[in-house]
């Protein structure tokens, strides 16, 4: 470990110590521990092959992510909770999170990647339960249990496929590759782990029972806590290869997770629990992404999405007057005809095709679901009264070429740091899959239309899927 790295790591920790032992300005000074390992993060350097701790392009880009998100999260917190007691046990709390998520973003061997993220699921049960009394924490103790049996799958199985033949050193760089058996071994339970990290059920999920927890604290999950799973199956990956077979168990559960979900999103009437079950539905697409072979699509989509939800959960107390207006100017405009819309969803189909192909494969297979999705986007804000459609138009475009901008970006810049070598489907599959899944939503709904017309009311049709994707 460079003496960058363990600063940046390290100056974490110790301002969750200082946030819990100190109040007042001492919670402020603790809070400077985030600028402070992001610049010490930048100086890092790459990774040397003998270190546990190290940078890597992919692992800086996520590392900064997670740090940006716990200050305006902590910021929020501060503000929140001043003059309160629980408001030290969550700054505290939080920033031991993102020491623990930085940790496991920067790991450069198993032994390393199994500790941190041991302690990024044990910081995340305390921060759920600061505040608050062990009795009241429902969600704390839920998460205890979907991260002590996912934890110990991983762990047992690391451990495992290091004993069997094929197997890597704990203390071997993630570079190196295993084979045969362990590899399987350490494919399927890094699987395991990244499904109870992010939630996935077909019940109530871990992640849907937050909403009873602080905003800050909603929002900071979303800085690398429910998405790790995405850079533990890419490093899973770097180390054993994939295969099809593996893909497709994965992305059939991923699948038959977001046929459950999507019913649910929009029927709930809170806000945050509306934001909470999304949160596992992106999950899932994200690992989808990831079981299909497209790592830089899940790369973005996560950032993307880390970024743009704990904004959404930290404005959430705004949000319905938000709604509000928008609804007002809307319906103060006039009425497009069918033609125009669909020339408008077409037009966009044609945009998101080309930026596809003048990007590259990556792009054309974001943009086999992004496409589509803005394309409901453009097709669903047209079914009311618009002000300046043109104008609506050009801004759903700006946003594909933008995110096109992003992959090629992402691409020149973490190119290197995704695994090679992997199983890839075609770059349509993402796109189809996505599809499929919206059409049988959709077939359900109509069947719970007729069924009863009360219940159908209160469910947003399924296009919202795609919706969703969009977001």
């Amino acid at each position: 470990m460079t003496t960058s790295t363990f600063i940046c790591i390290s100056a974490l920790f110790a301002g969750a110590g200082i946030a819990r032992v100190f109040r007042g300005t001492g919670r402020a000074v603790a809070l400077a521990a985030i600028p402070v390992s992001g610049v010490f993060l930048l100086l890092s350097q790459s990774h040397q092959s003998s270190a546990w701790w190290g940078a890597d392009r992919l692992g800086v880009v996520l590392a900064l992510m997670a740090l940006i998100i716990c200050f305006c999260a902590a910021r929020f917190a501060l503000r929140q909770f001043e003059g309160e007691e629980r408001g030290g046990p969550i700054l505290a709390s939080s920033l031991a999170v993102v020491g623990g998520v930085v940790a496991t973003d920067l790991a450069r061997n198993l032994a390393a990647l199994m500790i941190s993220w041991a302690v990024t699921s044990l910081c995340t049960v305390v921060l759920l339960s600061a505040g608050t009394t062990w009795a009241k924490a429902s969600a704390a103790r839920q998460a205890a249990v979907v991260f002590g049996i996912a934890d110990s799958f991983i762990i047992l199985g690391v451990l495992l496929s290091s004993w069997l033949p094929g197997g890597i050193s704990l203390t071997a760089p993630l570079t190196s590759k295993a084979q045969g058996v362990a590899a399987g071994v350490l494919l399927g339970v890094a699987a395991i782990a990244a499904c109870g990290r992010a939630g996935l059920s077909l019940g109530r999920s871990w992640v849907t029972s937050t909403i009873s927890v602080p905003t800050s604290t909603s929002a900071l999950l979303h800085a690398g806590v429910v998405n790790a799973g995405a850079l533990l199956l890419l490093r899973a990956e770097g180390t054993s290869g994939s295969s099809w077979v593996f893909g497709a168990l994965l992305a059939l559960v991923c699948v038959v997770v977001l046929l459950v979900l999507a019913p649910k999103i929009h029927a709930r009437v809170d806000l945050k629990g509306q934001l909470a079950a999304s949160t596992v539905s992106q999950m899932a697409f994200m690992l989808l992404a990831v079981a299909l072979g497209w790592p830089l699509l899940a790369i973005t989509h996560l950032v993307g999405h880390g970024l743009y939800k704990a904004g959404r959960f930290m404005s959430s107390g705004g949000a319905t007057e938000t709604r509000a207006r928008v609804r007002r100017r809307a319906d103060s405009g006039s009425q497009m005809s069918q033609f125009h819309r669909v020339a408008g969803v077409a037009a966009l189909l044609v945009v998101a095709v080309a930026l596809g192909v003048a990007v590259g494969q990556d792009a054309l297979a974001a943009m086999s679901v992004v496409g589509p999705a803005a394309g409901v986007v453009w097709w669903q804000r047209t079914a009311t009264p618009l002000r300046g459609p043109l104008v609506s138009w050009a801004v759903v475009a700006v946003g594909l070429a933008t995110y096109g901008a992003m992959l090629k970006g992402a691409q020149t810049l973490l190119g290197a740091s995704l695994p090679s070598a992997i199983w890839q489907a075609p770059w349509w599959s993402l796109g189809a899959v996505v599809a499929l899944v919206t059409m049988i939503s959709e077939l359900r709904h109509r069947s719970s239309m007729k069924a009863t017309a009360t219940v159908g009311k209160l469910v947003t049709p399924a296009p919202a899927l795609m919706h969703e994707v969009a977001a």
